[in-house]
């Protein structure tokens, strides 16, 4: 058993995931006792490469073996369906977990949480994330990044920011990942003034704004009709020697053309020339 579970195991950090089932089956062919360990090894290879439906298979024939599944089993299957886009039977694994009396922990949360933000399931994901509370389970910074990202692609701005704000008051760490998300949910309603706002507060807490924290600013004017705030976060960007892409310039030029301002949205254009800039079909339709 030592011998294919450490063969299955190295499969699973090789991420050679079809390899170590089949030497699953060749134990079970060759009459050698599966264990858990062995089992867990096989599941992590699924979940390194996303494929969840086999990861539940072994789910199942774990039960029918009556071979033990314990958290790191549960942890690695959730986390297959979090890599595979499958929220849905992340969800159900996690209920399945409380059904068994199987523990869980940060990981597991985390896990589910992110699967429900692959899916935009932020209702879920906020539901999760309040269990933890409730469970005396450990919240960090990896769960309330996933979080206020699935309020982000649900359009959820506001509870993305009160996520932000309980962060604070939880001690929990903000890093540029934290208020990226939390600056896209704001872009996607338009809520320009918020995203400044989130903006002005990292510089405070001196956390490094990236140009995917200042595109999705731009974007946040644009779609709010803001077009000199636009402008400015854009020569900001220059002034911190935050890198500008075709991303910041298109929607710069479009917060421009939402406000009729085109002699500014035709100087952006000849300045992608000079800088380098890809200019696409995007670019020339808003200029």
């Amino acid at each position: 058993t030592i011998t294919f579970n450490a063969s299955i195991s190295s499969c699973a950090k090789g991420g050679a995931w079809r390899s170590g089932l089949e030497l699953l089956i060749e134990m079970a062919q060759a009459g050698v006792e599966r264990n858990t360990i062995t089992f867990d090894a096989a599941v992590s290879a699924c979940a390194k490469s996303g494929a969840w439906e086999w990861a539940l298979q072994l789910l199942r024939e774990m039960a029918d073996c009556r071979v033990w599944r314990n958290t790191i089993t549960f942890n690695a299957a959730v986390s297959a369906c979090e890599k595979g886009m499958a929220w849905k039977p992340a969800l159900r694994l996690f209920c399945e977990m409380a059904e068994l009396h199987v523990a869980r922990n940060t990981i597991t949360f985390n896990s589910t949480i992110s699967a429900c933000e692959k899916g935009a399931a932020w209702e879920p994901a906020l539901r999760l994330l309040h269990e933890m509370t409730q469970e005396y389970v450990e919240r960090d910074t990896i769960t309330f990044n996933a979080s206020i990202s699935s309020c982000a692609k649900g359009g959820a701005w506001r509870s993305g920011l009160e996520l932000l704000i309980e962060m604070a008051q939880a001690g929990v760490e903000r890093n540029t990942i934290t208020f990226d998300a939390a600056v896209s949910a704001c872009a996607k309603s338009g809520a320009w003034e918020w995203a400044l706002q989130l903006l002005r507060e990292m510089a405070d807490c001196r956390v490094w704004r990236n140009t995917i924290t200042f595109n999705a600013a731009v974007s946040a004017c644009e779609k709010g009709m803001a077009w000199k705030p636009a402008l400015r976060l854009f020569c900001e960007m220059a002034e911190l020697h935050v890198a500008r892409n075709t991303i910041t310039f298109n929607s710069t030029i479009s917060a421009c053309e939402k406000g009729a301002a085109w002699e500014p949205a035709l100087r952006l254009l000849h300045e992608m020339t000079q800088e380098y800039v890809e200019r696409d079909t995007i670019t020339f339709n808003a200029s």
